[in-house]
């Protein structure tokens, strides 16, 4: 609650996944009013650990228990395998690499 406290805020949400079986997925978030997403991710097939970045400006994570979802990632094909999400609170003039 501390971390992410008011909002919105803008963050980095590194994810490390697993590349195989030519998956898709995507992540959701909630911006306060509505769920966002973001670009979807398409895996190939290499077995390989790979990392993706996704920067998002207007997060809202209220940390209120739970009364809904403030940050899901969504497999649309296949099964999405993750392996680590990190969380990194920016400053506002953060650019999407």
């Amino acid at each position: 609650e501390a971390f992410l406290a008011g909002g919105p805020q803008a963050v980095a949400v590194k994810i490390t996944y697993l590349d195989r079986a030519k998956a898709e997925w995507q992540v959701e978030y909630f911006n306060g009013t509505k769920m966002t997403t973001t670009r979807q991710v398409t895996c190939g097939d290499s077995g390989a650990a790979k990392t993706v970045t996704f920067i998002l400006r207007d997060a809202y994570f209220p940390g209120t228990g739970y009364t809904g979802l403030d940050l899901q990632i969504r497999a649309l094909k296949g099964d999405a395998v993750i392996r680590m999400v990190r969380v990194i609170k920016l400053n506002a003039q953060a650019k999407e690499p």
